[in-house]
């Protein structure tokens, strides 16, 4: 099963992280984020969570609250991870960070749809998409219209709504020159035609992913 595109990696920026939290502390929490260790990732970072609390440094408390939420998510502990979200977007939506709150935002939609509530689900990538064309950011705009496509194809079986979900993904990705997202795009569309028995189509868009990889397996 092909799962929804989440903002799951642990971004540690130290242009719009404040100097109070150490970035050694943060690096250490991403770093067993990405090894596994969610529970050191956790504690590493609710520690984090609590000095930023303290110093009032609201912009790693944002970013500390989302990796919290994003632990909470991996490790199946869905009703944690969602009020950790909203404890980001909460103060991402404070200091006017409205590209940090679609981000979370679209995370949120990715975590009602592991809980099958679709409706919330694409709820929240709509709220996500339409602050990201506000800001004109291509890359979230096409992976909502690519996640929304994967809630109408596999938990919907709203066939027409998934095909124009992916195509328009796969427009925004080509611009983008974004080859693996492409490659996605395409893979999914196949799918989805082969399963509304549009074997000329699913062929089109299969075609269409062996030239991209043959293309990027040789640049």
């Amino acid at each position: 099963m092909r799962s929804p595109l989440s903002v799951l990696l642990l971004v540690l920026l130290s242009s719009v992280m404040s100097a109070k939290v150490s970035d050694s502390l943060l690096a250490a929490g991403a770093g067993k984020y990405h090894k596994g260790n969610y529970a050191k990732s956790f504690e590493i970072f609710d520690a984090a969570a609590g000095m930023a609390r303290q110093q009032k440094d609201s912009a790693t408390l944002i970013f500390a609250y989302r990796n919290l939420g994003n632990i909470c998510s991996q490790t199946g502990r869905q009703v944690e991870a969602l009020d950790f979200y909203q404890k980001s977007v909460s103060l991402s939506d404070a200091a006017g960070n409205l590209r940090e709150s679609a981000n979370t935002i679209r995370n949120i939609g990715a975590l009602y749809g592991e809980m099958g509530d679709y409706k919330k689900a694409l709820a929240n990538y709509n709220i996500a998409e339409t602050i990201s064309i506000t800001y004109k950011d291509t890359a979230s705009i096409a992976d909502c219209a690519n996640n929304k496509g994967v809630i109408y194809e596999q938990y919907l079986q709203q066939y027409p709504a998934a095909i124009l979900e992916y195509t328009k993904a796969l427009e925004l990705y080509k611009k983008m020159n974004n080859e693996e997202r492409v490659s996605i795009a395409y893979n999914n569309l196949g799918i989805v035609y082969k399963a509304t028995g549009n074997y000329e189509k699913a062929i089109c868009a299969r075609s269409g992913l062996r030239n991209r990889l043959r293309s990027y397996d040789t640049s």
